[in-house]
């Protein structure tokens, strides 16, 4: 694994194995790969601690449950869970028949998007809890909102929708791209939405 850092920038690059996702937790840094493995390491000096193996395809999302379970989804439609104390898999379920595009993690739900247009709310212990009703159209990322029962997505359909995970209701429909969205995020304040889609446009 080699670093480069340039200010408060590291880059991970791993030779013939190129970095998938990223998530960090308070004290912890995990990075997934495209031959589906983990690495591990110390966010505060990015120092490798262990790596998890588990899945047989690419890491497309990880999420921090605490400090002590990780959560992982890979593009062949498998989502687990991995307790870093033991460095062992909890669980490991398959939350999509066809390609997982998204997974997003805010304590104690997981959220899973996938190509198939599904968008399901999962357990800490990986059991089904909720699935929103999505038009089919496939999806590329998903997002929870850090403080609020809400979540959001983004598809082929070039939109941007808001869920609400009391009601299981569509909140909003945002349109604007003219390609597929493949990200989203929210401004630290929260108050806004990012979206970045395939043609280069945010």
């Amino acid at each position: 694994m080699k670093e480069a850092k340039n200010e408060s920038v590291v880059v991970r690059e791993g030779k013939g194995n190129p970095a998938s996702c990223l998530a960090s937790s308070r004290l912890l840094l995990a990075t997934g790969f495209m031959d589906g493995s983990i690495m591990v390491a110390e966010l505060e000096n990015r120092r490798d601690l262990f790596s998890l193996v588990g899945h047989s395809d690419t890491v497309v999302g990880l999420g921090f449950l605490g400090e002590e379970v990780l959560v992982s989804g890979a593009r062949d439609g498998w989502i687990c869970s991995w307790d870093l104390e033991t460095k062992t898999r909890l669980n490991c379920v398959r939350a999509s028949e066809g390609r997982l595009s998204g997974v997003a993690v805010r304590h104690p739900l997981i959220l899973t998007a996938s190509w198939d247009g599904n968008l399901k709310v999962w357990s800490r212990k990986l059991e089904l809890t909720s699935k929103l009703p999505t038009n089919g159209t496939p999806l590329n990322c998903c997002l929870l909102h850090p403080s609020k029962d809400m979540a959001m997505s983004g598809g082929w359909d070039s939109t941007v929708r808001v869920w609400d995970l009391v009601s299981l209701k569509q909140r909003a429909v945002l349109r604007g791209h003219q390609s597929s969205v493949q990200a989203i995020a929210l401004t630290e304040d929260e108050r806004k939405i990012i979206s970045g889609s395939l043609d280069g446009t945010v």
